[in-house]
């Protein structure tokens, strides 16, 4: 019974506890955290990209914005505007970037489906903040976008291990079958 309460206490306060000073420490420096490119202009893109610079322990690091809207002083003032959605491939391919949202909630529910649907081939990790119907659910998950509600649609083939667990399947299969 003393080993039950001691596992629990461990369980329940102290790795919770640990692991949030880990990720306080951890985030005070460059290599911590995932680098993200973030779709849109308006204030709830800038918001995101704001909140994301000023909370880094969330383990998001915001690299720019990209939109191909009209770009407002806000966003020209705070220096993060990167250029247009065309050039998104490039700019992550250059900073490395395996993340992605799409913070456009002022945009049409097509507007935001071409984006995702544009995109969600370069970058396995996609959250989407914007205008959310229409996406399918069954890849997707709920999740916290810069303090808003988000989906979270993950492109698993274009993470390596899965590729790789995937073409042994293929191959185990084929294997399989031949006479």
């Amino acid at each position: 019974l003393l080993v039950l309460a001691m596992s629990c206490l461990i369980n329940f306060v102290f790795l919770p506890a640990a692991r949030n000073a880990v990720r306080a420490t951890c985030a005070n420096y460059e290599w911590w955290g995932q680098r993200v490119l973030i779709f849109g202009s308006g204030p709830a893109a800038l918001t995101a990209y704001q909140h994301l610079r000023s909370n880094k322990a969330h383990g998001l690091r915001p690299v720019g914005l990209v939109d191909d809207a009209a770009i407002s002083q806000e966003v020209l003032d705070a220096d993060c505007f990167l250029g247009s959605t065309n050039s998104a491939d490039e700019i992550a391919a250059r900073h490395e970037i395996t993340w992605a949202m799409v913070v456009m909630p002022e945009r049409t529910q097509q507007e935001v489906m071409e984006i995702v649907k544009r995109h969600s081939g370069r970058f396995p990790h996609l959250l989407v903040a914007s205008n959310m119907q229409g996406l399918p659910f069954l890849w997707t998950s709920g999740h916290e976008c810069a303090g808003m509600a988000g989906l979270r649609v993950n492109e698993r083939l274009l993470l390596p291990m899965p590729r790789l667990m995937k073409r042994l399947m293929d191959v185990a299969l084929i294997v399989l079958a031949l006479p």
